[in-house]
C-alpha cells in the first residue's frame, strides 16, 4: 500500500520518462529476484557442507 502511494508521488510526467519508469521498476524486480535466488542457493551450499 505504502510502495504504491511512494511510487505513485514519483510518477513521470512525459511519455519518455513514463518508460524509463518501467524499465526501472522491472530491472528492481528483476534483481531482487537474482539476489534472493543467490542467498538461498548460498545458505542451501552451506548447509550441505555443514552436514
Amino acid at each position: 500500500m505504502f510502495s504504491s502511494i511512494k511510487y505513485f508521488i514519483l510518477w513521470p510526467t512525459r511519455l519518455e520518462d513514463f518508460c524509463y519508469y518501467i524499465i526501472f521498476l522491472r530491472l528492481q524486480t528483476y534483481y531482487k529476484n537474482i539476489i534472493k535466488n543467490k542467498l538461498t542457493f548460498l545458505n542451501w551450499q552451506l548447509q550441505n557442507t555443514a552436514l
